[in-house]
């Protein structure tokens, strides 16, 4: 006789009462506060549970059943309308981001304020501010707690820059210069993105664009004439065009905001960094100012790393150094080179030194020098297959055998089981694996290189659902700015082989508090180039 099937919203509905007895357990036996969406504040305390393992797992079980249970029982009809008024929540957001109401509310305090006084400081129409505000409270950012008086809430706090209105008022431009630049993130999100994505269906249809990998046929370019973007002009160009000053300055900032969502030790915990020789030189391609290197550079200092970027950002990189760890720059541990990533790489720099204790073993009249591990952070999601392939290839060029290349961005999960999902296992050849755990990104000894993730107990989909959204509002992100893509493993399995590299090693992180997944890669032997320019 066969179990009685028991229906899904029935299971669920019993995850969420295992779980939220789970998390509230964890809570009174550690004195600690449930969450309360109607606080005023966003506390540390009201956080403080989510650094018990068990007690975040029952977090997002509740959560993750909460919204698929939503989506079973309310009509059709409406959770479709949730998702096609997208557009109008994110204008909602940025206009109150960009009114300054969570700072106005802020300094109001927990009784809150009339929107006739919210928007007086503003000078801005008090009735459509105020619509704009109740349909934001409607799911939980701000708080209408009388007729037109709203408060803050936990998640309206987080748009919250912690300056005061008037200092914003006065330097509007500067609103992000010295926050968290969590604000600035979410400001970007909501202006341009949502503007270009519009235009996603008529770049899909394109007969020209629609198979396109060129980054000027993205869904931004397309609607270059809101954005006065002059044809043929990549978006990062877009960002240097004068008229865009405070956009470019936002993003700058938006970009350490989506770094502060991630745990510090990702890079550092990605590679067996303390296993290299004395002196080994790490090279991070695309590197920005150099904030991953320079996190690795304080925890393993034997190395010695090169920064490399475009002219005008290796000159900040340099200053964000000599600023934030000037005795790297002293002691010759770190250089810096300009390059671009789609030409063959520059012959190593030479490391000025005063320091005995690294041998100068490189050096640019050494052309036949070659790092030990190259660093790809948030780069290949830039670009499209052709591109990354380029890139990947240039890599491979100036490779030797032992060195490796370490990729830290995301690997996107499939909605499905993974055994229902072959692409979800990479193996290599065993000849080519090297004992099991060993930390230097060769793989296990079965030939499985990892790539599996822990899933969310069923019935909910196995990566959390809605309750883990970032990493594919990234993806769809990355398509409509730049025509590009995050990647699932047998993706970047594919991408990687095609250009000359063999993933030895995937360190999956599990859904859904991070969303960065290490791979590790080393060079095929043999391998030749093919480029197409």
């Amino acid at each position: 006789m066969s179990a009685i099937e028991v229906p899904v919203v029935l299971q669920l509905g019993s995850l969420i009462a295992d779980s939220l007895s789970t998390l509230s357990s964890i809570c009174s036996a550690n004195n600690l506060p449930l969450p309360d969406p109607s606080e005023t504040v966003l506390t540390e305390e009201s956080e403080a549970f989510r650094a018990y393992p068990e007690a975040a797992h029952a977090a997002n079980v509740i959560a993750a059943a909460a919204l698929q249970l939503a989506a079973a029982l309310l009509p059709p009809k409406q959770s479709l309308f949730h998702l096609v008024s997208g557009p109008l929540k994110a204008a909602a957001v940025r206009t109150a981001i960009g009114c300054h109401v969570p700072e106005i509310l802020h300094e109001a305090g927990p009784e809150g304020l009339h929107v006739d006084e919210v928007a007086l400081k503003t000078n801005v129409d008090s009735s459509k501010l105020a619509r704009l505000l109740r349909l934001l409270a409607n799911h939980h950012v701000f708080r209408e707690v009388s007729p037109d008086v709203f408060t803050n809430t936990r998640i309206s706090a987080v748009l919250d820059t912690g300056k005061y209105v008037e200092e914003i008022m006065q330097n509007p431009t500067a609103k992000h210069d010295n926050t968290s630049g969590f604000v600035a993130l979410a400001e970007h999100f909501v202006n341009p993105t949502p503007i270009a994505a519009a235009h996603m269906l008529e770049v899909i249809r394109s007969p020209t664009k629609s198979h396109s990998q060129e980054p000027t046929d993205a869904p931004f370019h397309f609607a270059h004439r809101t954005f006065g973007v002059p044809p043929r002009t990549p978006l990062y160009k877009w960002f240097d065009l004068p008229q865009n000053g405070y956009a470019q300055r936002r993003f700058g900032m938006g970009m350490r905001g989506l770094a502060s969502m991630q745990s510090g030790d990702v890079v550092c915990d990605a590679y067996a960094w303390a296993g290299l020789p004395m002196g080994s030189v790490v090279v991070d391609v695309g590197a920005g100012v150099g904030t991953s290197a320079m996190l690795v550079a304080r925890a393993f200092p034997h190395l010695r790393f090169v920064i490399q970027d475009t002219p005008k950002v290796v000159q900040d990189a340099q200053k964000h150094w000599k600023g934030n760890y000037p005795e790297a720059v002293e002691e010759g541990r770190v250089a810096f080179q300009e390059a671009d990533f789609f030409q063959p790489q520059p012959p190593l720099p030479t490391f000025s030194t005063s320091s005995e204790s690294l041998p100068l073993v490189y050096g640019s009249e050494d052309s036949t020098a070659t790092p030990a591990v190259y660093i790809l952070k948030n780069i290949l999601h830039n670009w499209s297959n052709k591109y990354c392939a380029r890139l990947l290839t240039r890599l491979r060029e100036s490779a030797n055998d032992d060195t490796r290349l370490l990729i830290i961005g995301t690997i996107m999960a499939n909605l499905c089981r993974q055994e229902d999902s072959p692409s979800t296992k990479v193996t290599v050849s065993e000849s080519d694996s090297v004992g099991e755990g060993d930390g230097d990104g060769k793989g296990g000894g079965d030939g499985d290189v990892g790539g599996r993730y822990e899933e969310a107990p069923k019935p909910l989909l196995p990566n959390y659902g809605a309750a883990n959204e970032m990493a594919y509002t990234i993806d769809i992100t990355m398509l409509t700015c730049h025509n590009a893509q995050e990647r699932t493993l047998g993706e970047m399995h594919a991408l990687l082989r095609s250009s000359g590299w063999e993933i030895k090693r995937v360190k999956r992180s599990n859904p859904p508090e991070n969303f960065f997944d290490p791979v590790v890669a080393a060079p095929i032997p043999g391998w030749v180039a093919s480029l197409e320019e």
